[in-house]
């Protein structure tokens, strides 16, 4: 038989698995053993052929080191797969996996619900897998593959970490360390574990802890103005912990070593035998004890304290440490009911993290849970394994159930805020991932449950909406109640100002001087209330008009307002400078002309020099342009500088200093509508400096 024959024999009767892949995935071939396993599929395609496309598709492109990797048939067989090819074709050989157990299954489907992620990499540093977990990263996991340290951090961390990877691999020890990356919302921290594997190469954990270090932070200044501190002490070290707001309490120095005995000696001795016997009673009968007790502070001063113990226990009941708060409640009743509520909701915080972990069977039954889980949703049973999560929870909502079913048929699910309102008319408003976890067949054998309960956050963010609508509301009325009052006031001044004209021109001569002199004075003060109108009319459309934005050339605009303006600098012999100006930004053009032609009126208008000088200048900020309008003129007193940008708010009399006083109101709202700030500076030599900042997009 012809060698070609014999190989297209063994390829037909094998019961191994055989499958060539053209290099542009067009043609597919199989042997009958896997068209049999797939159930003789209609086409041939990468997609029906295997259970996660993607990754097979991933190891096409980029091989690892390892030739031989697992992958699921779509069937939800797990096949051990070898791979080579040539210039035109894969050919992948496939045997289905043996040694596979319940547990290592299990253990991949906790990998893969984890919240945090993992990476097998090489000495130099080389990502080799991964475990995706609910850690975010700025690409996804996979996009790692192949990479090495450097190609994904920055070097100063790189370079740090691969030293620790180093130290891992080379000691055969477990490696700890911290480090924080930018993000878009910020500065992220991180915790990572390296862990040296037998295969010389190493596993890292990856933890998020930017979420848990806010709430460190935020705890302890909740501790320090509640005036509450929490201790825990060890039963068998004798060890004792405190935070900091304690030493705070007590007037101590945080270096303070022998915090038990240091501690005592603030108290009166009978106190002293009573908080030994306290904590004799909590570690002997297993319940929590509060009392209030007057101390002596290390500066002499007196204080009353409330402190609460209560004891820890291990899995076999035994006491293992003893905890509790202590909150200084020497102030007023009123002040003191409001610490004892910052002190519960600190407890909560201390005694509960936020988050919590089950995972059930099929039908919904416990098999494993978290202390969390007990604690944050006060179930009182001790033990629920193997109860239904429904006889746990009767007044679950009926949508939760119908989504347990849908992660039961294989999807993943997540919510990023739900409410639930019990029997008894709590509300809890929580964040959860629901995640299927799959037996050693790739059959699922149940579900996972994280959740997090968010019911401050969520219940503040309402609150904050709440007043930020009333609050637009509110700025709604006013705005149109001034365009309104405003724009009707001009019919009767036009009446005015035109039959004191008419009076002027028919009667004048039957009139005296004052006469004349009186109808001049009302024609010219219904033209200046008229001005003010307009002027009014103008701040009230500019507080709610908005404007579009688009690149604007900044030397274009700066002649088109000096344009307007030329007049004025012709009388003055006025001399304008640009200094460092942008050739364009992105901007609303007619606001930030507005805020140039007052910036610069004013500038020319209040100088008494024979020259008027104003200089147009700009700085870059990091995430601002910077713009400043500086003058040699009359300058304004250091205690005016906020009065000049109220409307309406003149520093010098109508006969020196013609205006309403509302220019340098409209610069102010306008430079705000814009994303940014405007102050005035006195110049050394005389004269203003107008500074504004507009945020960069």
């Amino acid at each position: 038989m012809h060698p070609n024959n014999n190989l297209r024999n063994f390829f037909s009767k094998s019961n191994d698995f055989f499958l060539i892949i053209s290099k542009d995935y067009q043609k597919i071939e199989m042997n009958p053993a896997l068209e049999t396993a797939l159930g003789n599929l209609s086409s041939k395609t990468v997609q029906q052929i295997f259970k996660t496309p993607e990754k097979i598709l991933l190891r096409l492109e980029k091989p690892l080191d390892s030739n031989v990797q697992q992958f699921y048939l779509s069937n939800g067989q797990l096949v051990d797969w070898s791979l080579s090819f040539d210039d035109n074709y894969f050919y992948l050989t496939g045997r289905l996996a043996q040694n596979s157990n319940t547990i290592k299954e299990e253990m991949q489907s906790i990998f893969d619900a984890f919240p945090d992620l993992g990476f097998k990499m090489s000495p130099e540093g080389r990502y080799l897998g991964y475990y995706a977990g609910m850690t975010p990263t700025f690409i996804p996991p996979e996009a790692f593959m192949g990479k090495k340290l450097s190609e994904i951090m920055p070097p100063y961390i790189a370079e740090n970490q691969l030293a620790l990877l180093k130290q891992c691999i080379e000691k055969k020890a477990i490696i700890t360390s911290q480090y924080s990356l930018p993000y878009p919302d910020g500065l992220h921290h991180f915790d990572s574990k390296y862990i040296p594997l037998s295969d010389g190469n190493c596993f890292v954990i990856v933890r998020n802890t930017t979420d848990y270090t806010r709430m460190q932070e935020l705890l302890e200044e909740s501790q320090s103005r509640a005036k509450i501190g929490s201790w825990e002490m060890n039963i068998d070290t004798k060890e004792v912990f405190w935070t900091n707001e304690i030493y705070n309490i007590y007037g101590l120095d945080k270096q303070e070593k022998d915090k038990v005995y240091t501690g005592l000696e603030l108290y009166e001795e009978e106190d002293r035998a009573l908080i030994k016997k306290n904590i004799n009673d909590i570690i002997e009968h297993k319940h929590t004890i509060e009392h209030k007790l007057q101390i002596n502070k290390a500066d002499n001063t007196k204080a009353w304290i409330n402190t609460i113990g209560y004891p820890v226990l291990n899995a076999d009941g035994k006491v293992i440490k003893v905890r509790g708060t202590l909150q200084d409640v020497s102030e007023s009743q009123a002040i003191r009911l409001e610490l004892q509520q910052n002190k519960d909701t600190l407890q909560l915080l201390i005694k509960y993290t936020p988050a919590a972990v089950a995972m059930f069977d099929n039908d919904m039954r416990y098999i494993a849970y978290s202390d969390r889980w007990l604690s944050d949703y006060n179930v009182e049973l001790e033990d629920i394994t193997g109860l239904s999560h429904y006889e746990v929870f009767p007044d679950i909502k009926g949508a939760w159930k119908s989504d347990h079913q849908r992660v039961l048929e294989g999807e993943i699910y997540a919510n990023p805020e739900d409410k639930w309102t019990r029997e008894d008319g709590s509300v809890f408003y929580l964040k959860y991932v629901l995640r299927p976890w799959r037996d050693k067949q790739g059959t699922i054998g149940g579900l996972i449950m994280f959740t997090e309960v968010i019911t401050e956050q969520v219940e503040t963010r309402l609150k904050l909406e709440k007043s930020v609508e009333e609050l637009l509301s509110t700025n709604a009325e006013l705005e149109q109640f001034a365009y309104v009052a405003s724009h009707d006031l001009q019919e009767p001044l036009r009446m005015i100002g035109n039959f004191s004209q008419l009076l002027n021109k028919k009667y004048a001569d039957q009139l005296d001087d004052k006469g004349v002199t009186y109808l001049g004075i009302i024609f010219d003060a219904a033209k200046r209330m008229k001005a003010l109108i307009q002027n009014l009319l103008a701040y009230s459309s500019n507080s709610h008009q908005k404007e579009i934005l688009k690149e604007v050339d900044i030397k274009s605009l700066l002649e088109e307002k000096l344009k307007d303006l030329s007049l004025l600098i012709d009388e003055k012999r006025a001399e304008i400078k640009f200094q460092n100006l942008p050739n364009s930004i992105s901007c609303a053009s007619n606001q930030l002309g507005m805020v140039f032609y007052n910036l610069i009126l004013n500038a020319i208008k209040f100088n008494d020099k024979a020259t008027p000088v104003v200089t147009i200048s700009y700085k870059k900020g990091s995430d601002k342009h910077i713009f400043s309008v500086i003058d040699n003129g009359i300058g304004i007193e250091s205690h005016l500088r906020e009065k000049v940008f109220k409307i309406f708010q003149r520093l010098h009399p109508k006969k020196v200093y013609s205006g309403n006083g509302i220019g340098l109101a409209l610069c102010k709202k306008a430079v705000e509508q814009m994303g940014g700030e405007i102050w005035h500076e006195s110049n050394e030599s005389g004269g203003s400096t107008f500074s504004f900042t507009i945020i960069k997009y």
